[in-house]
């Protein structure tokens, strides 16, 4: 495999009603050389329930903040 061409940072928190839509249009990318890092701010929503299925796929990461930062 070439080394990753595109990082794409996808900043979340409390995001339930977009994540899912903003994932999956990366997913449908034409380049195969990106990974996905998810950066969860400490959601309190359902938003990481709906990210972790997509954990499975080897492009797509995620990092949590133990606790709410504010920014990401």
């Amino acid at each position: 495999m070439d080394p990753i061409a595109i990082s794409i940072l996808m900043a979340n928190y409390n995001n339930a009603i977009y994540i899912q839509e903003a994932i999956e249009s990366v997913l449908k990318q034409t380049s195969s050389n990106w990974e996905l890092v998810i950066c969860d701010d400490a959601s309190e929503d359902s938003s990481v329930d709906i990210i972790e299925p997509y954990l499975q796929h080897y492009q797509v990461s995620l990092i949590q903040n133990p606790q709410n930062l504010g920014y990401i």
